[in-house]
């Protein structure tokens, strides 16, 4: 179930129904608080408040929130503490 409430809000996201979006992460992180699930509706909630705000320093603390509670976790991995996509070197 979690998968499918994360593939809608990626799909209000991009049907910019951002505020839609962080309703459907929000409920995924109570009903998963922890995990993969969690993590990647931690990404995700980052980037629909930065949709739905335009503010970029939403997007730094929700990922920076995410580096903190799940830093072994792949959603992690794409981020940077700054907001930035991560630079991948050959063999990460």
């Amino acid at each position: 179930m979690a998968e499918l409430s994360l593939g809608l809000g990626r799909v209000l996201i991009f049907r910019k129904d951002a505020d839609a979006a962080i309703e459907r992460f929000e409920k995924v992180l109570e009903r998963h608080p922890a995990g993969d699930h969690a993590a990647e509706a931690t990404y995700w909630l980052g980037v629909a408040e930065y949709k739905a705000s335009h503010d970029p320093e939403r997007l730094r603390a929700r990922w920076a929130r995410l580096a903190r509670e799940f830093p072994a976790s792949s959603w992690a991995r794409r981020t940077e503490l700054d907001g930035s996509p991560r630079r991948r070197t050959p063999g990460n």
